[in-house]
């Protein structure tokens, strides 16, 4: 029983087939789904599919590329939402200097903001990092956080050993099946306690749906990639990505119980 920790299943690209994509990952088994908000309408649009479907759990928060939308009293709204509809996570947050798309200092003003939303509720915190592991795990270690989660880890080794003195999970993306990634061997210096395994739908289509819509049953070649990297069995990779999962969000998915 897989949960995918990260997806995006608001977003319009599955707007007209998103029983269909459901009923996918279920017959693969996907018994759990976090959906993960990226701007305000994402995030309410997260809280109403949670509200529609018991076996989807909202996170709310503001990418680092959409800060520029948006002043500081958007987390009054984000408050609002989370005493509507009580999230598991708050993000995704971060930083992310690949692009110049959010000016960075706003981008670290929102990072904080995010932090303090979610010290405030005593709720983990979604990372999104991309070009900017220095500054974030800086803001991280001074804001004293530790066991959150770093969505579509793509960091060194050097990283790697940096947020694990934070206690952090690291999220899995089908970015490990693509032929010659580097994550095949960072993912090495991963605690297995650590592991999370995710899709980021509709991006990231592993091998061998790479160039189409990912979707959540497209976790399964994610899960059998790492399995044999880790030289285990794919049962017993579920099992300790389900408990990983749960210590990560805090939080009991019950849905997911029917075979452990």
């Amino acid at each position: 029983m897989i949960v995918d920790s990260h997806c995006h299943l608001q977003m319009e690209d599955f707007s007209n087939d998103l029983p269909s994509v459901i009923s996918n990952a279920k017959t693969e088994g996907i018994c759990s789904f976090v959906v993960i908000g990226f701007d305000l309408e994402s995030s309410i649009k997260a809280m109403n599919l949670a509200r529609k479907y018991e076996f989807i759990h909202p996170v709310y928060g503001i990418h680092p590329y959409d800060t520029n939308k948006y002043a500081l009293t958007v987390f009054k709204e984000i408050e609002d939402l989370i005493a509507e509809y009580r999230p598991i996570a708050i993000g995704e947050t971060g930083l992310d200097y690949y692009r110049d798309y959010s000016p960075k200092e706003k981008q670290r003003i929102f990072f904080n903001e995010h932090i303090e939303v979610a010290n405030k509720y005593d709720l983990p915190i979604v990372t999104h990092i991309r070009d900017a592991f220095d500054d974030s795990f800086r803001i991280l270690k001074e804001s004293k956080r530790r066991r959150d989660i770093l969505h579509c880890f793509t960091g060194t080794i050097n990283d790697v050993e940096h947020f694990k003195s934070l206690d952090m999970f690291f999220g899995i993306t089908g970015i490990i099946t693509f032929k010659n990634s580097p994550l095949k061997e960072v993912v090495n210096s991963i605690p297995n306690n650590r592991l999370l395994i995710e899709t980021d739908s509709p991006y990231l289509s592993p091998v061998p749906k790479r160039g189409k819509r990912n979707e959540p049953a497209n976790i399964v070649y994610t899960l059998m990639t790492l399995a044999d990297h880790m030289k285990t069995d794919a049962e017993s990779l579920e099992s300790l990505l389900l408990k990983n999962t749960e210590e990560a969000y805090r939080f009991k998915f019950n849905e997911c119980k029917k075979r452990t």
